[in-house]
């Protein structure tokens, strides 16, 4: 769920979306009219008029692979919901022996621009994902590269971030940063501070900003299996 102002927001199930405008005492069933078998993989939006909601469902087993092919569509609001534009979304499998999952993450930073990373099944020694972006609101979509799967967020059309965060974080950093709307991306590190100690490692957040120049950053500093981590706090 997302509050978008003090009373206004959304929140959505596996298969349902709700907007209140009142802070919650009350909410409006808003889900797009779809078949039943979809399910809400992530869903996203801007300002009280442009949402975006992106459905999965697994389609017949490929009998070379043993693995479901997965299937999205991506519904598209202008008016809170009253209306949707529903269309499938064509997402290229990169690997069809592991498939796509149906974790999924939405972002958009105006009413044309916007990106959602579709994580690859796998384990997280074999992360990967497909990276798809819009300049039109949604109505078409291309694909970028992408070092892993995990939350995404934009600040300017030009500028996001990707939480990669892996389990071994001494191995998989997980933090990259786009200059060019995703066409490239480039691991972000910090260094530990001196009274950490030497073996220990960063877990990467997203970073929060609250304007394009200015922004925080939260980052846990752990040695393997150590149940007191530390925060750090970079500005």
């Amino acid at each position: 769920m997302k509050l978008l102002s003090a009373d206004t927001g959304w929140v959505a199930t596996d298969n349902k979306l709700f907007w209140t405008t009142d802070g919650g005492r009350n909410w409006k069933d808003i889900t797009p009219k779809i078949k039943a078998d979809r399910e809400i993989a992530s869903a996203f939006f801007l300002d009280p008029s442009h949402g975006w909601v992106l459905f999965a469902h697994q389609g017949k087993e490929n009998p070379a692979t043993g693995i479901a092919e997965t299937f999205f569509e991506l519904a598209v609001t202008t008016d809170v919901g009253e209306t949707w534009i529903v269309k499938q979304l064509e997402v290229p499998d990169p690997d069809p022996s592991r498939g796509l999952s149906e974790e999924t993450w939405l972002d958009f930073v105006d009413a044309a621009h916007g990106w959602v990373v579709i994580r690859v099944n796998g384990n997280t020694a074999m992360n990967g994902g497909v990276l798809q972006a819009t300049d039109d609101g949604g109505a078409t979509w291309k694909s970028l590269g992408v070092p892993g799967a995990g939350p995404i967020r934009f600040i300017t059309p030009t500028d996001g971030w990707l939480d990669d965060a892996e389990e071994n974080a001494e191995t998989a950093p997980g933090l990259f940063v786009t200059r060019n709307g995703g066409k490239d991306w480039m691991e972000v590190t910090v260094k530990t501070p001196p009274e950490f100690g030497a073996k220990i490692y960063p877990t990467y957040r997203l970073p929060e900003f609250s304007d394009k120049d200015s922004g925080s950053l939260l980052v846990t500093f752990a040695e393997p299996n150590d149940e007191s981590p530390k925060l750090a706090l970079f500005l």
